[in-house]
């Protein structure tokens, strides 16, 4: 029985890189077969012309000397090749051509790299100078082995399991598991390289005690992780760094676990009900915590710009709810909402082919997302849902048309992250950020990869206003930044109506800087109020940004119904509406408008060195003419501010009491 179990995975695993042929004419297919020709081409340039990997007449290898991963990628002049040349660039394709076309010299080839790896020092108890890094440019080896496993001779074929087992750390599968949970680099990078290693074992006996092994590793690294610990959290969201990361780490390890479950399914080796509801679970709030395919800029670490993750995580929807003898059809529901094959930013996806860090991009995926898709679940109606995330200090508000994300930080949960390149601005990004998207339009309140776009003046923050060398990551600037108060949190009463809170305190920078923030979300509206805001600065001003939005042409500010031309400080009661139809009435606070080339920007001055300030306002999400007239009279607004002080803040929403 066991034995037929691993050949059904073996099965699976080789369907998933070469397909089966059951969708070959769907454009979707055709476009992701281009693809990877496109990519056996460009590898078997690059080995010709690049690499230069020959076998001497004497039977040993020559060919360009590799480095690790870490190294400068130039030493003394001259330009150096590392391991990932030929992991990344190479492997991969000559393997897909032997295994699709059946080229005989590609498989001559990838032998002869295979050699050289191991010549160079990629080998059984090499750390190769750091091991840490080594592991993410290293799929197209543990990938590729397994489809080319069945032209290793005895003698490689140890030799590669040995290297297969140092190299994707399968030890840890082995050892006792101190604590639940298990690294995002680990199971993005290695969870299948594990998988493989166990599969190629040659001795049944030996097969079946690593697959027994992954079974335990695997419930344990795709469990519910405690504390600051990776990766799955008790809210579904996913950690790395210590902190919420949905893009490229915790999206990769979830597509990862859905993978590995979908495999392993219906088999001795299957993991738990438990395990597949925790996967579950974390791609239902995934999807929710994503507008389109987007998560919120502030949960995206150092790649701010990086959000569009849904859409690259959007196959392990379908993995998973394939993995039942009765499909799941909560999860193809949500998978039909975004499976989109003939718009952007699927119909690119699916022109792409490569190995990267999670190997994703393979014909077996787009063939079990058109497996999926031919099910034919009606997809989910646009969701109406609140939702706070205490493990990442974020609420989500959202209806059919709009969607916001609100973010802080705590004693708990740092601030932002960033590298020498990398999300160098980013410090205000959890100081209160409202991110708000236009569902309809795509729509949304920042422009952060505009040239122009300022990065103290991030909506819905309060701040110290400072110039970009100000805030640059270096020279002083630290990341993930705590704070010393613990009070961070949201409460949702139902789909309609919940609230974000935040206490913020700068221990990193000014600890003089503190700002007490609320927001009250009721629908469409959210109230939003502040106090006990204070800093010692007297050189710069502290401010609560309403909104930085890009300006298109055409498109107009408007200030009490009026449209505005120019710039304009010291407004009091200000009733704004900004490019996007969003309406933001000032009822507390002395207000600024600044617009610089095609950016508007309005704020709540504080002035400098604030003691006590507060300011509370409104923002109305694309309000129809009775919303506006309502919330424009205090006479009729149903919604009021009882307290906003120190002590409490509290909102009455006459309407629902």
């Amino acid at each position: 029985e066991r034995m037929v179990a691993t050949e059904t995975i073996i099965k699976r695993l080789d369907a998933w890189y070469l397909s089966s042929g059951a969708f070959q004419l769907s454009p979707a297919f055709v476009l992701r077969k281009e693809a990877v020709n496109k990519q056996i081409k460009m590898g078997l340039t690059k080995n010709t012309q690049d690499l230069n990997v020959v076998r001497r007449n004497d039977g040993l290898m020559s060919g360009t000397g590799l480095f690790p991963d870490y190294m400068p990628s130039v030493i003394d002049g001259v330009s150096i090749r590392k391991f990932r040349d030929i992991m990344s660039g190479t492997m991969m394709p000559l393997a897909y051509d032997f295994r699709t076309n059946g080229t005989l010299l590609s498989s001559q080839r990838y032998i002869n790299q295979l050699d050289w790896l191991n010549e160079q020092g990629w080998a059984d108890g090499s750390a190769l100078g750091g091991m840490n890094f080594e592991k993410l440019r290293s799929a197209g080896y543990f990938h590729s082995l397994f489809l080319m496993r069945n032209q290793l001779d005895t003698a490689r074929l140890s030799r590669e399991l040995n290297t297969l087992n140092w190299m994707s750390k399968f030890g840890k599968a082995n050892t006792h598991f101190e604590f639940k949970g298990e690294n995002a680099d680990d199971l993005r990078a290695l969870a299948v390289a594990k998988l493989v290693f166990a599969l190629m074992q040659p001795v049944a006996g030996k097969r079946d005690a690593a697959m027994n092994a992954l079974t335990a590793y695997f419930n344990n690294s795709f469990a519910i992780a405690p504390g600051l610990l990776e990766t799955f959290k008790p809210d579904y969201s996913g950690f790395h760094h210590a902190a919420s990361y949905f893009t490229q780490y915790y999206p990769e390890a979830l597509y990862a676990a859905a993978w590995v479950y979908y495999l392993l399914h219906d088999t001795p080796y299957a993991l738990s009900k438990q395990t597949y509801s925790n996967i579950k679970n974390c791609l239902l709030t995934y999807r929710t915590v994503c507008s389109g395919y987007d998560a919120p800029v502030s949960t995206c670490g150092r790649f701010p710009l990086g959000g569009q993750f849904l859409d690259d995580t959007m196959p392990a929807f379908a993995y998973l709810a394939l993995a039942n003898k009765q499909p799941d059809n909560e999860l193809l529901a949500a998978f039909s909402r975004l499976w989109k094959p003939n718009e952007s930013p699927l119909k690119e996806n699916f022109s792409t082919a490569n190995t990267g860090i999670c190997l994703r991009t393979t014909m077996g995926e787009t063939e079990l997302c058109l497996k999926a898709a031919a099910h034919a679940v009606p997809a989910e109606k646009a969701q109406i849902t609140s939702l706070f995330l205490p493990y990442t200090g974020l609420l989500i508000h959202r209806n059919t048309t709009n969607y916001v994300a609100i973010k802080g930080y705590s004693k708990y949960i740092w601030d932002y992250e960033a590298s020498a390149s990398e999300n160098l601005w980013g410090r205000y990004l959890s100081n209160g950020q409202i991110e708000y998207t236009n569902l309809t339009s795509g729509r949304k309140n920042n422009a952060y990869h505009r040239a122009n776009w300022d990065w103290s003046r991030i909506p819905g923050t309060t701040a110290k206003y400072l110039p970009k060398e100000k805030i640059t990551f270096g020279n002083n600037v630290t990341h993930r930044n705590f704070s010393d108060r613990t009070f961070l949190g949201g409460v949702t009463l139902n789909d309609t109506i919940s609230m974000f809170s935040v206490q913020l305190h700068d221990i990193a920078y000014d600890n003089t800087f503190m700002a007490d923030k609320s927001v009250f979300c009721f629908g469409n509206v959210l109230l939003c109020m502040g106090s006990n805001i204070s800093d010692s600065a007297r050189t710069v001003r502290t401010e609560t940004t309403l909104f930085q939005n890009d300006i298109r042409e055409g498109e107009q500010l408007l200030l009490n119904g009026k449209k505005l031309k120019k710039q304009t400080a010291n407004l009091q009661k200000a009733i704004l509406t900004d490019n996007m139809g969003n309406y933001f009435i000032v009822n507390d606070g002395t207000v600024d408008i600044i617009q610089k080339d095609s950016m508007a920007t309005a704020v709540i001055n504080h002035g400098t060195a604030p003691v006590d300030k507060k300011y509370c306002y409104y923002m109305l999400l694309q309000p129809d003419k009775k919303q506006i007239a309502q919330f424009t009279n205090p006479k009729s607004c149903p919604v009021y501010t009882e307290r906003n002080d120190k002590t409490a803040h509290i909102a009455v929403d006459k309407t629902t009491g």
